[in-house]
């Protein structure tokens, strides 16, 4: 089994991805997208060999739902949070007042609100949300693809933060340690590029001379 990934708006953001599962012995590869943030075109994303299994909403901000409606397939079921799935009717609608977003009845008919472990993939690819802070609703992924006898699972933070969020619990790391991939995603643009790796160097020397950061 390959298992890749592919940037879905490089130059939009940088938040959005798709997972690529690849089995020698299958013709089609199912294929995963974590997010539909401005800029991605999911027709162009996808090979002429490949289908999409289903979309992870992680939160109902607009650099995370721009693209929905545009990357909603017939039934490929879009997962998200019990209290995300809850607001999306009216953040749709709201979106689509400042910015054209398309038909936004098509995801909401596809949106699946999940808490436990959910099969897109017969038994091949199960999939869990998880807490992740940050928004009310926020969540994080967890994806758990079986290869014959080994199980591979990834982890897809979304946005996040370890702090509780209006009353909704921080992304606690403790219970992850074993996923084989984590997926970290931060959104850059050119003017502050010098900063955040500055940033991000004073922080690996913190870590690296016992700061807990």
């Amino acid at each position: 089994m390959k298992i890749s990934y592919e940037h879905a708006n490089p130059q939009h953001g940088n938040e959005s991805f798709l997972i690529r599962v690849q089995e020698p012995h299958e013709e089609h590869t199912p294929c995963i997208l974590v997010d539909a943030g401005d800029g991605v075109d999911i027709e162009t994303l996808l090979g002429t060999d490949e289908y999409l299994v289903a979309v992870l909403l992680t939160h109902a901000h607009m650099d995370h739902y721009q693209s929905l409606p545009s990357a909603t397939q017939p039934g490929v079921p879009i997962l998200t949070s019990p209290d995300t799935a809850a607001i999306l009717n009216d953040v749709l609608a709201e979106g689509n007042r400042n910015f054209d977003l398309g038909d936004t009845k098509k995801p909401l008919e596809q949106v699946e609100p999940i808490t436990d472990w959910t099969d897109v993939l017969g038994e091949t690819i199960s999939i869990r949300t998880i807490p992740a802070g940050h928004t009310p609703g926020a969540c994080g992924f967890l994806i758990r693809i079986q290869d014959g006898e080994d199980t591979i699972r990834i982890l897809a933070t979304g946005d996040f933060t370890v702090r509780d969020a209006a009353g909704y619990p921080g992304l606690d790391p403790s219970p992850y340690f074993d996923v084989d991939i984590l997926f970290l995603t931060a959104a850059t643009a050119d003017a502050v590029d010098d900063c955040l790796t500055d940033i991000i160097g004073t922080v690996a020397e913190q870590t690296n001379a016992g700061s807990r950061t």
